[in-house]
């Protein structure tokens, strides 16, 4: 009988939760952030459950398995260290970018785990040993980094400013960085020797509980699933058919240029409920109504001051004329967008 001691336990049990946890997402709703994050949980699970397999057969001198089996889930479990990175990286940028889709290019980050996968019955450890392993490490940080550029760079460190689901968004990448950060470390070939191949598991093990209470507590307030309409109903063809009357309304009638705009009567233009409307934008964009209309105001005004032939015209006559009801409200507004004011935007293009 195979002896499991504690720490190895609560391994398990970590990496069943994040099982638990991907097929709980998966299934939540088809946004494309929800499914990558699924598929992000199920890739770190069985990288995750390798070193478990490894551990007990150290701990325990009667685990046995035919070598065919042992050489295939070993390199199983490893070649997914070459899909959490991209993994992560679409996950950050599906959540951070409104208009994210994903497409046939991105299918070239996984380029590196498909290959290895189909060797998974032939790679012999010396490959993983003088290589691989180094390789796999070094293409997880690298993608970490640029979800980490992705997450903090972006308008110029405006994120903090936001409010409502953008920033709930952002707070929670952040805090996924941070448990993702400290899981490189435990990985990092400095300190591996020390915390062993159960040592990283126990800590993913932990972060999928602080993910999980991070998850069921936002369930209620906004979220990071998007359950914040689960109480009203709307329709996959309703919510379709409206995303795409509003694309079209708001590029060819300019609506948001009407400083007097309201939900209701975006709502009548399109002839859908405002509240349908209001959860078809938050759905699609992570904004509230008033963040939709700003910042499409915020672009018109930029498209103005960039315009050689509209250079006479006074910064208040621009802001009027993209929506806003006042020059203050016009500067603050368009500070918060761009990190400048609207000024110092028409100077910025000038010298440029």
């Amino acid at each position: 009988m195979i002896s499991i001691d504690f720490t190895t336990l609560l391994a398990i049990f970590g990496t069943f939760q994040g099982f638990l946890f991907a097929v709980f997402i998966w299934f939540r709703n088809k946004f494309t952030f929800n499914r990558l994050f699924s598929l992000l949980l199920v890739a770190t699970s069985i990288r995750i459950a390798k070193n478990i397999i490894v551990h007990a057969s150290d701990i325990d001198p009667q685990f046995s398995m035919a070598p065919f089996l042992w050489r295939f889930l070993m390199n199983f479990g490893i070649t997914h260290q070459f899909a959490i990175g991209p993994l992560f990286y679409l996950y950050f940028l599906a959540r951070l970018r409104t208009d994210f889709k994903l497409q046939t290019v991105h299918l070239w980050h996984f380029a590196p785990y498909l290959l290895l996968l189909f060797g998974s019955y032939h790679i012999q450890w010396p490959f993983w040993r003088d290589v691989g392993l180094w390789l796999s490490y070094i293409s997880i940080l690298t993608y970490y980094l640029l979800a980490f550029r992705a997450c903090y760079l972006p308008r110029q460190g405006q994120w903090q400013k936001e409010q409502g689901s953008a920033r709930t968004t952002v707070t929670w990448l952040r805090s996924l960085l941070l448990i993702t950060g400290i899981l490189l470390l435990a990985y990092s070939p400095a300190l591996f020797k020390y915390l062993g191949y159960i040592g990283g598991a126990v800590l993913y093990a932990i972060g999928i509980y602080v993910v999980s209470m991070i998850l069921l507590k936002q369930k209620r307030t906004n979220s990071l699933l998007q359950t914040k309409y689960q109480g009203t109903s709307i329709s996959r063809r309703l919510y379709e058919n409206t995303i795409r009357d509003l694309i079209k309304l708001m590029m060819e009638h300019k609506p948001f240029k009407n400083p007097d705009l309201t939900l209701q009567s975006l709502a009548e233009q399109l002839n859908v409920k405002p509240h349908h409307l209001s959860q078809a934008i938050n759905q699609k964009y992570q904004k509230s109504f008033s963040e939709y209309i700003n910042e499409h105001r915020v672009e018109e005004a930029k498209i103005q001051l960039m315009d050689p032939q509209k250079a006479h015209l006074k910064i208040a006559s621009i802001g009027f004329d993209s929506g806003f009801n006042g020059l203050s409200t016009f500067n603050s507004t368009f500070k918060k967008y761009t990190g400048q004011t609207p000024s110092q935007f028409k100077k910025q293009q000038q010298k440029s």
